[in-house]
Formats: structure tokens, C-alpha cells, sequence
């Protein structure tokens, strides 16, 4: 199964983080994480939801690590080693280095700027998130609509007014996938 490393910049949106963790959950790819990254999307939490008490921020970044972690229990990476990479952010070499240690092909990522392909080892290349969800589509277009149909029956839990398959796939494709909602189409949904 293709194994992906999700870096911090596509945990947090929530939609975001939901429509790749539903379309890992419905077996479309394996997903890649480590302890830093999980820290990483704790330290966005904290400063997008600054003014909510701590122990509101705290409880909701322990219930989602702790889910992710149980819904994919072979997504934590443990053993990263230090790799020598010369990347514009030398802060990203751990994302790189969860990659290898747990042999995923690919880092889906919003920061390409990040991962330059020339920087990365040969078998491990960096995705935009449209790119991925899109090339998802379609490889298995039925598990991706089944993925986002179940996001859609779990709607208003991220503050958007979604409450049908049709505007959440308006909303993803607006905003994080271009292209989603004529590609669905071509496929029938």
C-alpha cells in the first residue's frame, strides 16, 4: 500500500486533516507521522486557538492525537534518525527522516518550497495536497466518494454550514482542491 508522510501544514486545517485521515481510514493510502510532527500540529493548535482556555485547547489536542494514534496504530514512526539534508528549512529534515524510517513514498505537504525534489532522497518525492487527493480520485474513485460522503454525514462539526456531500466537495474544491468537484463529475459522482 503507498505510505504517506502527513506534514504538519495538512493536519491543521481540520477539514483538510479530516479528508486525508478518511481516505487513510478507508484504505486508499497508509499514513506516516511522528512524535515531532504530532508536536509540530500541537504547537499550530495552540497558537491558531490562543484565545480559548488552555484546558479547552489541551483536552481537544490530547482527543485528537490520541484518535489518530488509535485509528492508525502503525502511523507513528518511532525510530527517526538525524539525516544530513540540504533543505531551505533545515527544521523540515525530521519530516524527511519520518519518511524513510517509515518507508513511506511520498510527503504530503502545502510547503514544496520546503522539500525541492533535487534535496530529497530518490524514492521519496513531495505532493501538494490537491495533487494527492486528486491522483486519490482517481485510483479509487468509489472509496474516495465513500470518504468524503462520511465526512459530509459528520457535517458542522469544523463551523461550516455543510450539511450535504455537494457543499463539501463545493468547499474542498474552493478551497483546498481545485479541480475536485469537475473531476468527481467525470467519475459519476
Amino acid at each position: 500500500m503507498f505510505s504517506a508522510v502527513l506534514d504538519t501544514s495538512v493536519l491543521y486545517p481540520s477539514l483538510l486533516r479530516d479528508v486525508l485521515l478518511e481516505l487513510a481510514w478507508e484504505k486508499v493510502y497508509r499514513p506516516v507521522w511522528s512524535d515531532r510532527i504530532l508536536q509540530e500540529l500541537d504547537t499550530v493548535i495552540r497558537r491558531r486557538h490562543s484565545h480559548q482556555t488552555d484546558m479547552n485547547v489541551d483536552s481537544y489536542i490530547t482527543r485528537l492525537i490520541s484518535r489518530m494514534n488509535k485509528a492508525f496504530p502503525d502511523a507513528l514512526t518511532a525510530d527517526v534518525r538525524e539525516l544530513e539534508l540540504n533543505l531551505p528549512d533545515p527544521k523540515d529534515v525530521h519530516v524527511v527522516a519520518c519518511a524513510e524510517a517509515g518507508h513511506a513514498e511520498a510527503i504530503i505537504t502545502r510547503n514544496l518550497k520546503d522539500f525541492p525534489p533535487a534535496a530529497l532522497p530518490q524514492d521519496i518525492r513531495a505532493i501538494p495536497p490537491d495533487a494527492f487527493l486528486l491522483d486519490s480520485l482517481d485510483m479509487n474513485p468509489q472509496l474516495f466518494a465513500q470518504a468524503l460522503g462520511a465526512i459530509a454525514s459528520r457535517s458542522g462539526r469544523h463551523g461550516l454550514p455543510i450539511s450535504a456531500f455537494n457543499d463539501l466537495v463545493v468547499h474542498l474544491d474552493r478551497k483546498w482542491c481545485p479541480g475536485l468537484r469537475s473531476t468527481l463529475s467525470e467519475h459519476g459522482f
